[in-house]
């Protein structure tokens, strides 16, 4: 809770710092026009920003309290139906990339610390560029080579489940583009992982005992090798969900990130609140589930 009501300051009293006044873009219908200053008042005091700062807080904490996030500036409705619309598509994307990512990444950093070598060298080669690129660049590359040369998936959009191929088609790209620096991280810390839990004296003595290669990487080096793979896990899907901000722009997908800067862009405070609230709360839960399944891959940490 600590957490959440840090982040629902910070971004109250930040994106009040923004230049633009919510009223009088409202009153000259989104810039398109001039308006009174009557009118801009108005408006002002319909919203409740003539109220002071203060008193706008703690009247936003006592609403969430409640369970009422507001009421949008720009749609003239409740939040919380706004956002719980948009919020599964992003999860999509972000859960989606998250099982490409971690699949992949483990893999290669199998293959890594089992072949050595050159492999290894290309493995790690290969993912310290994929870190390295930034996601609209590389959104952008496979939308012109693979959307728009190859015209092998669509370039962006949305299609619900109503055409369930037509939608996983649809989610393809940005996930892979969302996914390929998810798993080159992945793969180089379980690499290091691997490598440096298959040189502990405990998995000498498993070999020792006859055991074979495969039995031995499986049973004892990769699964405790994997807390440190859980702990990137953790911390790449609170921030995978804010590059998804880049990457629903460049596939035009009307997810939560859109909304977000229509929202930024209209000075819609509830909307730009509640979303950021939603991006914590998210955060959280993940890294509670990291933490659940730390119990799982290590006894020591179910007796702690």
């Amino acid at each position: 809770m600590g957490l959440l009501l840090l982040g629902l300051t910070l971004i109250f009293f930040v994106i009040r710092t923004v230049p633009g006044d919510p009223a009088a873009l409202l009153a000259s219908g989104g810039g398109s026009g001039d308006a009174s200053p009557e009118a801009i008042a108005q408006i002002r005091e319909q919203l409740g920003l003539d109220q002071p700062l203060w008193a706008q807080y703690f009247g936003y904490l006592a609403g969430v309290v409640r369970g009422d996030f507001g009421t949008s500036f720009q749609f003239g409705t409740d939040v919380t139906p706004i956002i719980l619309e948009r919020l599964p598509k992003t999860l999509e994307l972000v859960l989606g990339a998250t099982l490409i990512g971690v699949t992949v990444g483990i893999i290669l950093g199998v293959i890594a610390a089992r072949r050595g070598g050159v492999v290894s060298t290309i493995i790690t080669a290969m993912g310290s560029f994929a870190i390295s690129i930034p996601v609209y660049v590389l959104g952008t590359v496979l939308v012109f080579a693979i959307a728009l040369q190859l015209r092998w998936l669509p370039a962006g959009g949305y299609v619900g489940w109503e055409d369930p191929a037509d939608h996983l088609r649809i989610l393809i790209l940005p996930c892979i583009t969302l996914a390929v620096p998810f798993a080159a991280i992945v793969a180089t810390i379980t690499r290091s992982g691997l490598v440096e839990t298959a040189q502990q004296d405990w998995v000498r003595t498993a070999r020792s005992w006859g055991m074979s290669p495969n039995s031995v990487y499986g049973r004892h080096v990769l699964r405790n090798s994997l807390t440190a793979v859980l702990t990137i896990v953790g911390l790449e899907i609170g921030l995978m969900f804010g590059s998804t901000i880049l990457v629903e722009q460049v596939y035009s997908y009307p997810g939560l990130s859109q909304l977000m800067i229509r929202s930024v862009e209209q000075r819609d405070y509830p909307i730009v609140q509640g979303v950021a609230i939603m991006a914590a709360a998210f955060f959280i839960l993940v890294n509670i589930l990291v933490d659940v399944l730390y119990g799982v891959l290590d006894p020591r940490a179910r007796r702690r």
